[in-house]
């Protein structure tokens, strides 16, 4: 939520996270520094994330131009939030992805809700699962220790148990 445009390196597809939004006692936001000093960090997107973002980026200096707005430092702008047409960053509520989510099971009543945050857990537990180390993975979230990765994270899927099973009956028949 608190991602601005010069977080990302497109040339080096990545994105440095290094804030985070915080929502005060009276409803009103606040960027603060991250949690932790392993929470800064650089990580890579795959290239058709990078894609997307370039297009929305597009979009948004697209309509921003046709309003009239011209916004002298785009870079420091919110990549996410309420309104492009203001000169101010508008941010998002942390409810906000959550309540998107409810509106569009609306229209696929057979999806399953999840939080926003789960997707993290989810995106973990594939890393994982698709081969990265979990010390990999740990990084990638900006977790100090591998213990919280594995602990709260990582769960071991049925794909992973299986290749797991795979292994150890390979290394048996030698």
């Amino acid at each position: 939520m608190a991602l601005t445009w010069k977080d990302f390196n497109f040339d080096d597809n990545t994105v440095t996270i290094n804030k985070t939004l915080v929502e005060l006692q009276d409803g009103s936001y606040e960027i603060n520094t991250t949690k932790t000093e392993s929470s800064n960090r650089t990580i890579s997107i795959d290239q058709q994330t990078i894609s997307i973002l370039k297009d929305w980026r597009s979009h948004i200096k697209r309509l921003k131009l046709s309003q009239g707005i011209r916004d002298k430092d785009f870079a420091s702008s919110l990549v996410f939030s309420n309104s492009v047409l203001y000169r101010y960053n508008q941010y998002l509520s942390k409810a906000y992805p959550n309540n998107v989510l409810v509106e569009v099971k609306k229209h696929f009543p057979e999806m399953k809700i999840i939080k926003v945050h789960d997707f993290r857990k989810t995106n973990a537990s594939l890393l994982f699962e698709s081969g990265a180390s979990i010390k990999d993975v740990a990084q990638r979230l900006g977790h100090q220790s591998t213990k919280t990765t594995t602990d709260i994270y990582v769960k071991v899927t049925p794909a992973k148990q299986n290749q797991t099973i795979d292994i150890f009956e390979k290394y048996m028949a030698l």
